[in-house]
């Protein structure tokens, strides 16, 4: 039961039912459960989600781009890089699971992805120097020499957007499932 970005919240929802929600969404994806700090314990909780041969960390606390590779790395992970429109979807509808109400409205977190805007090549990027794929993510073009720390690409209610580096943002991690666990 989602609510589109920007209407009004249900009246009589209350963060039990809410909870129950995310609890329900939980198990339908195979993964650990990991609770999120009591700052952001009225949205879904983090977990490892699968889609195909890969798995999916949505991490919830707020790191620059740089110390979100680090977290990644330590998770063996590494922060997203989509290759398919498939893939992006999935990331896309997952993205909309995380927010929490702000005056009555919903408010999608933001998650750093693995890329960024390489200003001698005027090209995005991927962590491991591949060149985003013409037509896969569209990034709102920018003055990218506005931000201090270089340009960075997030999701935020499925939506990819430019942002400083040097923001801090809750991460988006990726790895191979490891195929020869049962």
């Amino acid at each position: 039961m989602a609510w589109p970005a920007g209407n009004p919240h249900p009246a009589g929802e209350n963060l039990t039912q809410q909870r129950k929600l995310c609890q329900s969404r939980s198990t339908n994806h195979q993964g650990t459960p990991q609770e999120l700090p009591s700052n952001r314990g009225d949205k879904c909780p983090v977990r490892w989600i699968q889609s195909s041969d890969s798995l999916y960390l949505f991490a919830a606390a707020d790191r620059t781009w740089d110390q979100c590779q680090s977290y990644c790395s330590s998770q063996s992970a590494r922060l997203l890089k989509t290759e398919s429109k498939e893939e992006k979807n999935f990331i896309q509808h997952e993205s909309f699971l995380y927010f929490d109400l702000r005056q009555g409205f919903q408010y999608y977190f933001s998650f750093w992805i693995g890329l960024s805007y390489d200003s001698s090549s005027r090209k995005w990027v991927w962590v491991d120097s591949t060149a985003l794929s013409s037509g896969l993510l569209e990034i709102p073009e920018a003055d990218y020499q506005q931000y201090r720390h270089g340009a960075c690409a997030y999701i935020q209610g499925g939506n990819f957007k430019p942002g400083d580096c040097g923001e801090t943002r809750l991460c988006q991690c990726e790895k191979m499932k490891d195929l020869t666990r049962t």
